[in-house]
């Protein structure tokens, strides 16, 4: 069921992004081609995990990471909501803040299934959760930073504010859904 909901989902943007590569090539917009590139990417990347013997995501943060690129790349890039509603951007932040701490905790019970480490050391499992969480907020505005420098110089309207912003969001959102998946567990 999971593999079959990853495929489809990952076939139906990767093909949607490809199309729409395409056709902003034939446009000559290369600020949207790159992104649309990128997309179709970034869409296929959880395939890499249908070679494992079980796959680690529930379904749950299959059609999150599908809905977070669609939002992201889609509709936020593409379709220019990030232009059109100023509260966007920031609202992406806390959802990719809350998504990457339910999938840190997946990878982590994945490459420790099994273990005597993974049910004695919980605070552990909090603390690398969240601090993956965090990181990869970091790394998205490193990506933001980097791409303003080579690419399309609109990822970061706001300069250092902006910035500051999206990491407060991101851990925002991460410190609510490590207190959702801290009750969850303990229920």
């Amino acid at each position: 069921m999971k593999r079959n909901l990853l495929l489809w989902l990952s076939g139906l943007y990767s093909f949607t992004m490809l199309c729409l590569f395409i056709y902003y090539i034939a446009l000559g917009q290369t600020s949207h081609w790159t992104v649309a590139l990128g997309g179709a990417i970034v869409s296929a990347l959880p395939l890499l995990f249908l070679k494992a013997d079980h796959l680690p995501f529930s379904s749950f943060l299959i059609v999150g990471y599908y809905i977070l690129l669609l939002s992201t790349i889609g509709l936020g890039t593409l379709a220019r909501w990030y232009y059109h509603y100023s509260w966007w951007d920031t609202s992406l932040h806390v959802y990719g803040g809350f998504f990457t701490v339910f999938l840190a905790a997946a990878l982590y019970d994945w490459l420790l299934q099994g273990t005597a480490q993974a049910k004695r050391m919980r605070w552990v499992r909090r603390s690398y959760v969240l601090a993956i969480s965090v990181a990869i907020t970091v790394i998205w505005e490193v990506y933001e930073f980097l791409g303003d420098l080579t690419i399309t110089h609109t990822m970061q309207r706001g300069g250092n504010k902006d910035t500051m912003e999206d990491v407060i969001a991101g851990v925002c959102g991460a410190l609510v859904a490590l207190c959702f998946e801290w009750r969850a567990r303990r229920n």
